[in-house]
């Protein structure tokens, strides 16, 4: 039984076709690598990357980054139902009982978020990526992105770092218990994803600079080549307003909660 060509062919076809939508450049990626360093570690990765091609999460990757969040969220649970039973807590000091209570719920539900955006929101974060990246590939500040990519790089590590520290100190000097480490490491995730939503509105918002500094150079250009940017401009420009629309599916919950519980704790 010979096996069917055209078959082979048109799959091959299919297979060229989805590597070069979903190819990534160098420079993109290296932007996105902070977070998505700390999201594998932390078992809630947006997507894929794997040679140079961004790919949905696979369905071990997905059930991986579940069975970490039940994991977390029992921990968090079982933290709280030690707490009812620490009588001292419960009835000489209400202000830490209450509070503890409204942490968990806020807590568990931005958690919940991050992992129901990075698992059934999965192709919108792959969208805002080549989204972005068509917009990059034509408004690009060179020494402006070098200088993002270095600020935001120092922002993300910081986090992490930080409350590495301060959990490792708090573990050492005060005696808390390991249950308690985990349950503070998960929130890196938590900051990590509000930092990324806040660098990359800011990047947007270059883009859209860049665009208008284009708009304002399209008189110095010969009619030929006037035509030809024009359509790049309005091309760019619909892209643009696209990761707008994305980025409110992907990242405006998670913003707006993180807005909320600012203003609760302080």
């Amino acid at each position: 039984m010979t096996p069917d060509t055209s078959v082979s062919l048109r799959n091959d076809k299919i297979n060229h076709s989805f590597a070069i939508h979903n190819f990534v450049d160098k420079d993109v990626q290296t932007m996105l690598w902070p977070l998505n360093l700390i999201e594998n570690i932390l078992l809630c990765p947006k997507y894929c990357i794997k040679n140079n091609i961004i790919k949905f999460n696979s369905l071990t990757c997905i059930l991986v980054s579940v069975i970490g969040f039940i994991i977390c969220e029992s921990l968090r649970l079982y933290r709280i139902y030690n707490l009812h039973f620490d009588y001292f807590t419960r009835n000489f000091n209400n202000i830490k009982y209450i509070m503890a209570y409204v942490d968990f719920v806020l807590f568990s539900f931005g958690f919940f978020i991050v992992y129901f955006v990075n698992i059934f929101h999965m192709k919108y974060n792959v969208l805002f990526v080549l989204k972005f990246q068509n917009i990059h590939r034509f408004l690009n500040e060179k020494k402006y992105f070098m200088r993002y990519i270095i600020f935001y790089r120092i922002s993300v590590v910081i986090i992490p770092i930080f409350f590495t520290g301060v959990i490792l100190y708090s573990f050492l000097r005060h005696s808390v218990t390991v249950m308690d480490c985990i349950c503070a490491i998960s929130l890196i995730c938590f900051d990590t994803n509000y930092v990324y939503a806040i660098r990359m509105m800011k990047l947007l918002k270059s883009k859209v600079d860049l665009w208008n500094i284009q708009i304002g150079q399209l008189q110095k250009l010969d009619q030929d080549e006037k035509v030809i940017c024009c359509n790049k401009m309005l091309e760019a420009y619909k892209n643009i307003l696209d990761c707008l629309d994305l980025y409110k599916t992907v990242f405006q919950p998670l913003v707006s909660l993180n807005f909320f519980c600012i203003l609760y704790h302080y």
